[in-house]
């Protein structure tokens, strides 16, 4: 769970606002050469090799259903022991979470964000989403990939 008082990442994908750990985050930078692959999840771009090292791209759109959006921005994130860049419409800044700006997602939600969505608020009387790292890539996605690769 997300510490409120704990540094965040704001970005935008899509219509949607988010926040993603600061310390899940390893860099941000322009998109990258990108290799398509066949047969993996459409949420997946493809590979891009980012400081020597070769790493899925997930296009953050889609996995929340909207279409392909125009990234401008790769958010390189550390998921548990691997690393994925998620592509993003824009990079808002570093802020700080008040405690009273996000809560628990709601039981009725909780299946719905299939995970992806730790907990729910409002910043500046927008609707923001604070992201679980850990869970923005299925292991089901995971093991796609591996098998691609492979």
């Amino acid at each position: 769970m997300i510490d409120p008082a704990v540094p965040v990442l704001l970005i935008h994908s899509a219509s949607h606002r988010c926040a993603l750990q600061l310390s899940h985050v390893v860099e941000v930078l322009r998109p990258q050469p990108l290799q398509q692959l066949a047969g993996v999840p459409k949420i997946v771009s493809g590979l891009s090799v980012i400081r020597g090292v070769s790493m899925p791209v997930v296009d953050l759109a889609g996995v929340f259903g909207d279409t392909a959006s125009s990234p401008t921005r790769l958010v390189v994130i550390r998921t548990g022991s691997r690393y994925v860049a998620l592509a993003v419409d824009s990079v808002l800044g570093i802020h700080r979470l008040p405690a009273q700006a996000a809560s628990e997602l709601p039981s009725l939600l909780r299946d719905a964000a299939a995970g992806v969505v730790e907990r729910i608020g409002t910043l500046d009387e927008e609707l923001l989403l604070v992201l679980n790292t850990s869970s923005i890539i299925s292991d089901e996605v995971w093991n796609s990939l591996t098998a691609e690769v492979h």
